[in-house]
């Protein structure tokens, strides 16, 4: 389930924010590999949102670093919802 969720998420960072594809790997550090500013983090949370269906959880979001931390936030308000 994770990893259908990382293509999903790796796919809305290069088809709606534009990132080249090489740069997207699970580990990859959002702000400091991807250079994700403000504005790009706030627009990937709202994609990530209607994408999955779900709400993102503030407290949660601060924790996230990584893609692999993104996808498994994803996985836990997915597990939530049910």
């Amino acid at each position: 389930m994770v990893m259908a969720i990382y293509y999903k998420i790796k796919k809305i960072i290069e088809e709606d924010l534009e990132y080249s594809s090489a740069e997207i790997m699970p580990f990859s550090n959002i702000v400091t590999d991807l250079r994700m500013d403000s504005i790009d983090i706030v627009e990937l949370t709202v994609l990530i949102e209607k994408e999955f269906d779900i709400l993102t959880n503030d407290k949660l979001i601060t924790k996230i670093f990584t893609i692999s931390d993104l996808c498994y936030a994803v996985k836990l308000q997915l597990n939530n919802k049910k």
